[in-house]
C-alpha cells in the first residue's frame, strides 16, 4: 500500500477539514516533499482528527452538552456537575425591535407586532423548537407602560422536558428572586420552576 493509500484509509473514517486532508495528500504525493516534513504533518493531521473525535464522542456520551440560546445571548453547559448559565451581556441581541411606540417581536425573523398584547401584567409569549430539539420559551412585558421599558426572558427545555435554564434581562429582582408581574405570570403558565 502507498503512503497515499493509507493516509487515504485513515482520513477515511474521521472528518478533518477539507484543506487539511488537501495539504497531507498533495505533500504525500509530491516526490520532492522532505520526508520528515510529511511525516510531521500527518501527524499534526492525525492529532487533530484524534481530538476532533474524542469531543464528538464526549459530546454523544453526555459527558458535556451545550445549548445556546438566541442571538448568541446565553448559552446553557451541562455537565456531571450540574448545568452553567452564562450570559453574554456584551453582545446582546434584542428580540424586540421599537419603533413609532410600536413593539415588533423579531426572534428568527420573525416580524410580530406585539403592541398592546403586552403589559406590565400581561406578557407575550412565543416559543420554537432548534435543531436539537431544545424548546426554547421567550417572555416579554412592559416594567413601565412605555414601549421602550419592556423587559424580556429566554428559558430552555430540553426534548425530553427537563428545563435547563434561562435569563431574564431588563427586569429587576428582588431579595428573593421574584420578577415583575408580567415575568412571574409568564413563568407559572409555563410551568417553569424558577
Amino acid at each position: 500500500m502507498t503512503d497515499y493509500e493509507q493516509i487515504r484509509a485513515v482520513f477515511s473514517h474521521l472528518h478533518a477539514s477539507p484543506d487539511t486532508i488537501t495539504e497531507v495528500l498533495h505533500m504525500a504525493e509530491n516526490k520532492k516533499t522532505d520526508p520528515h516534513l510529511t511525516k510531521r504533518a500527518v501527524t499534526l493531521a492525525l492529532a487533530a482528527c484524534l481530538v476532533l473525535a474524542m469531543a464528538i464522542t464526549a459530546g454523544a456520551c453526555g459527558l458535556f452538552d451545550q445549548v445556546l440560546g438566541w442571538g448568541g445571548n446565553m448559552d446553557i453547559t451541562r455537565t456531571d456537575d450540574g448545568v452553567i448559565t452564562t450570559l453574554h451581556t456584551d453582545s446582546l441581541t434584542a428580540p424586540v425591535e421599537i419603533s413609532d411606540d410600536r413593539m415588533v417581536f423579531i426572534v428568527n425573523d420573525e416580524h410580530l407586532d406585539i403592541t398592546g398584547q403586552v403589559s406590565e401584567t400581561t406578557p407575550f409569549l412565543y416559543q420554537y423548537t432548534d435543531e436539537d430539539g431544545n424548546v426554547h420559551h421567550w417572555i416579554i412585558g412592559m416594567n413601565e407602560p412605555e414601549a421602550e421599558n419592556y423587559g424580556w426572558a429566554e428559558f430552555i427545555c430540553s426534548a425530553d422536558g427537563t428545563w435547563l435554564g434561562g435569563c431574564s434581562i431588563r427586569t429587576n429582582l428582588d431579595e428573593n428572586g421574584i420578577g415583575p408581574e408580567w415575568l412571574e405570570s409568564g413563568k407559572a403558565s409555563l410551568g417553569i420552576p424558577w
